[in-house]
């Protein structure tokens, strides 16, 4: 899972701002609600102070949980390449 493919997919593949300008943080956030994370801009003020994560990463984690929830249809088909680990190399999104 990475985030940034969660919001292009939730904005149907157009260009995103930077995650870290305002502009990119008020975009994701709308996203979010969207998709009825309702919580976000408690978890943006108050809630994450003091605990290190920054504002993007608490959208990122929001982005998670929805990729998390939507997983069906997101799979991709077929046997995935294999890195030297012999562990599979793929992204869902």
């Amino acid at each position: 899972m990475h985030p940034e493919l969660v919001f292009l997919r939730l904005i149907n593949g157009s260009p995103l701002p930077s995650k870290k300008s305002e502009a990119g943080i008020d975009l994701r956030r709308k996203l979010l609600e969207r998709e009825g994370i309702t919580e976000i801009d408690k978890w943006l003020t108050g809630d994450r102070i003091g605990t290190g994560a920054k504002r993007d990463d608490v959208l990122d984690a929001c982005a998670a949980a929805i990729a998390a929830r939507d997983v069906a249809g997101c799979v991709p088909e077929g046997i995935p390449p294999r890195d030297a680990y012999g562990l599979a190399m793929q992204i869902w999104s």
